[in-house]
């Protein structure tokens, strides 16, 4: 019989004490009745959006991006699109309905693997689902991309205290309510050394993913060559380390707001931290991963031709508001896109983009379906939409 988080919780700290935050995190979000495994949090009636499930016009984009690099590889086939963090399969499945429309004939090479840690209830058409915690080993050539990963990682939190990182636990009060309190024990040595370059002062708290070099190890077996694309929100790392972000990387979501107690809503909001893209950046160098862009979604979108392909679609004004959240970098244009490689050998930056022509001739905007928030807002408002 599966357990209330909240209760697991309860009985973990109970047992052996106090817990780490990620541990906290992992019981919360990703137990048998945790946050993830209940139906979708997605859309105008969830507790959050994502640039996906906004409105089909992003994965035809994100194909657009995927079937130039196809062809720069040389057209391999078969072609392996590995998605991490599929969730609902939305994505999966706006991706294949728009490169089975390129002129390009990608779609005749396509093997498309969506990966979760919560098997998802849906089937795709020519979309392979796998349910796991880790990157698969699949082998082969092809592109490998993630949408909001990172940020639902696990992490641990501390606080430094005279003048070392202190791990933040979570415990019971004497009221039977959860807090946090402090370690009386450093984090680890390397995790002290790393923090330490920072310089950061007394009473600072911060957190750090200790789960992106496994990753990135098990990562490099997914694929022989290819690319790796990630979006996700958060700073490069002097900037996530910011004196003014003290206590603000973590990031509760329910009903579209943020902001909440941490320990309120336990199994029923979501818990995020935002990315230190340079770790992203140097755990993938350290695992045969390297860097070729880090920019906004806002710019990568502009540089796939954003403003010229819409010229050419019939839409609403409310859509293309919304539309243009994807670009406002004060929402999810504000969010990084990392593009990594992986034995592709020389590779200038410069050829990351297609240019218009290509763009114009191959992009196709799947159907919005019900999933997308595009659909949901037709009978409300939404965000001044």
């Amino acid at each position: 019989m599966s357990i209330d988080p909240y209760c697991l919780v309860i009985d973990l700290i109970d047992k052996q004490g106090p817990i780490s935050f990620d541990t906290f995190m992992e019981l919360t979000l990703y137990s048998d009745e945790g946050y993830y495994s209940n139906k979708s949090k997605v859309g105008a009636i969830g507790d959050y959006y994502t640039s996906p499930t906004l409105h089909p016009i992003f994965a035809s984009f994100l194909s657009s991006q995927i079937n130039h690099l196809w062809e720069y590889l040389g057209k391999p086939s078969p072609f392996k699109i590995v998605e991490l963090g599929c969730g609902e399969g939305i994505l999966a499945k706006d991706i294949i309905n728009s490169l089975s429309a390129s002129k390009n004939q990608i779609q005749d090479s396509l093997q498309y693997i969506a990966v979760d840690r919560i098997a998802p209830n849906v089937s795709v058409d020519n979309v392979e689902f796998v349910q796991s915690d880790m990157p698969p080993s699949i082998g082969g050539t092809g592109i490998i991309i993630s949408n909001e990963l990172f940020d639902a990682f696990p992490v641990k939190r501390f606080e430094i205290n005279s003048g070392i990182p202190h791990e933040i636990l979570v415990s019971i009060s004497d009221q039977n309510e959860l807090i946090e309190i402090i370690s009386s024990n450093p984090l680890s040595s390397s995790i002290v050394e790393y923090i330490s370059k920072f310089d950061l002062p007394e009473g600072y708290r911060g957190v750090i993913n200790p789960n992106l070099d496994p990753y990135f190890e098990a990562l490099n077996k997914t694929l022989d060559k290819g690319f790796f694309l990630t979006f996700d929100y958060g700073y490069l790392e002097k900037d996530f380390y910011a004196l003014n972000r003290s206590d603000k990387h973590i990031q509760t979501y329910f009903k579209h707001v943020d902001g909440l107690n941490l320990f309120d809503n336990i199994g029923n909001q979501d818990i995020t931290s935002q990315v230190n893209f340079t770790a992203v950046i140097d755990s993938g160098l350290r695992h045969g991963f390297e860097p070729v862009i880090l920019m906004s979604q806002s710019k990568w979108m502009e540089d796939m031709g954003f403003r010229d392909v819409l010229e050419f679609q019939n839409l609403s004004v409310r859509e293309i508001r919304l539309i243009n959240s994807l670009v406002d970098t004060e929402s999810l244009g504000g969010f990084f896109v990392s593009i990594q490689e992986k034995d592709v050998g020389t590779f200038d930056s410069s050829n990351i983009f297609p240019d218009l022509e290509f763009v114009l001739d191959n992009l196709h905007i799947p159907p919005i379906s019900k999933s997308h928030i595009v659909n949901q807002i037709k009978t409300q408002d939404f965000y001044g939409v």
